[in-house]
């Protein structure tokens, strides 16, 4: 295998015209085939136009280490296979990298496609191996290749597809040619990301789901010295192991139910104030990850964060995931803003605060059947209201989570629920799951039954 240069540009084996723009609106789009294996470029059927916006989607993985029949039959995770262990952006394989690393196999005008999309190195490695951007400003045909394939083709395989969307004139509207910013948000990676859209489908949700929450229930339970103990300081004025902490007006109540950040509450909650030290250690964790994190993955670094306590490691994950859920979509909502958006630095202050939440939630796997059904483009709510549920049980007592989400759930569907939108069956059936798993599994680190270590 050759280790390649950041600016090669040769090599791609077939392109497909998908169509082309129409007075009705439609955009041109290309189809295209980048192979591993030969070292020829080739081009984009369509010359972009600078002052157009476009979408890349590259999925597929490649061997560079393996033709099709040169390699013996192994595991792909400790050795090399024909057609897999490099991505579009990322070195995969475990045996050559433990954890993936920023390759840019590949190349679209001598640069990486995260580069492409002014995104250098801030795009998480996915474990679907797809991967969108959107980018503007360039102008003329693009030209793809392999990177690999320059010189090293001969112990190559595997291809990648590219999907290229023209999306229109950039950010304006076709009547008045004036910048339209929620148009122009939703075509942001920082969107995309944050609702998580271009991850992976799951065709076995409802299995996955149950998984989940047997899995994170395993961690806690054989996470060495767990314990349910941890005193927060000022929280006996609103009743430690009490049913007044259910009640309306309790720092709990208000940390759990309300739509602001816990950060906003940080002066005068027991609950916001007792987690910043912890969430800065967990952010990191999750940050340093290879991604894909599930649930137990962040169970795991919580209760690393927390030395083992339970309760405090649900809260603090909870309130790390709702501090980046409430900010990123407050944020999006500023971006929406015509004056801001039309500010190029209000703009690019607000794009740098997405990245930065967006560090975060690329490293956590969708709990979505589909993240890109309409109804369900909410990827991070899941994730904070699963730990809201196993922190109601661990701190007032363990069927409190099943009383919460019924709750929840149920003003939702009589739409009596106003913080947040109407019900979903998706969101209700994980927090399910995650409430019983805290009477059946969890029950023991719960503070309502006392103290306990392994």
């Amino acid at each position: 295998m050759l280790r390649r240069s950041a600016h090669v540009a040769v090599g791609v084996l077939a392109l497909v015209l998908g169509g082309t723009a129409s007075a009705r609106g439609l955009r041109a789009a290309d189809s295209i085939t980048v192979s591993n294996t030969v070292s020829t470029a080739v081009s984009s059927g369509i010359a972009l136009d600078p002052t157009h916006r476009y979408r890349l989607v590259a999925t597929g993985t490649v061997s560079d280490w393996c033709t099709t029949s040169s390699c013996p039959a192994g595991n792909a995770d400790q050795t090399a296979q024909p057609n897999v262990g490099v991505d579009a952006l990322y070195c995969y394989a475990k045996w050559r990298c433990p954890t993936p690393e920023l390759w840019r196999q590949l190349q679209v005008n001598s640069m990486g496609i995260d580069q492409l999309a002014k995104m250098d190195g801030k795009i998480a490695y996915s474990g679907g191996h797809s991967y969108t951007i959107e980018f503007t400003g360039v102008s003329g045909k693009l030209s793809f290749v392999a990177a690999d394939a320059v010189g090293s083709a001969g112990d190559n395989s595997g291809s990648f597809k590219v999907q290229l969307t023209d999306l229109g004139a950039s950010g304006a509207s076709s009547s008045t040619g004036k910048v339209d910013a929620a148009a122009a948000v939703r075509n942001t990676p920082q969107y995309r990301t944050f609702l998580g859209l271009d991850d992976p489908k799951d065709p076995n949700w409802k299995a996955d789901t149950s998984r989940r929450c047997s899995d994170l229930a395993s961690t806690v339970n054989a996470f060495p010295g767990v314990h349910s103990t941890g005193h927060l300081a000022g929280e006996e004025a609103t009743g430690v192991h009490s049913s007044q902490l259910y009640y309306p007006g309790s720092d709990l109540f208000v940390l759990l139910s309300g739509n602001d950040p816990p950060a906003d509450l940080f002066k005068g909650n027991v609950y916001a104030r007792a987690t910043p030290y912890y969430e800065s250690q967990l952010r990191e964790k999750i940050v340093a990850s290879s991604g894909d994190l599930q649930p137990a993955d962040v169970m795991q670094m919580a209760l690393q964060a927390t030395g083992g306590s339970y309760g405090l490691a649900v809260l603090t994950a909870h309130n790390l995931l709702k501090n980046v859920t409430k900010t990123g979509r407050e944020t999006l909502g500023e971006l929406a803003q015509d004056q801001n958006w039309n500010r190029p630095a209000k703009r690019q202050n607000l794009l740098d605060q997405m990245d930065k939440l967006d560090q975060v939630v690329g490293k956590l796997s969708s709990l979505r059947a589909d993240p890109a059904d309409p109804a369900n483009q909410d990827k991070m709510g899941p994730w904070y209201h699963a730990f809201a549920i196993l922190t109601a049980g661990a701190l007032i007592d363990p069927a409190a989570g099943i009383g919460v989400t019924l709750a929840e759930h149920g003003a939702k569907a009589l739409k009596a629920f106003g913080n947040e939108g109407g019900f979903n069956a998706e969101k209700a059936a994980i927090d399910s799951c995650f409430a019983i798993r805290a009477v059946t599994d969890l029950k023991s680190v719960s503070r309502w039954t006392g103290s306990r270590s392994k």
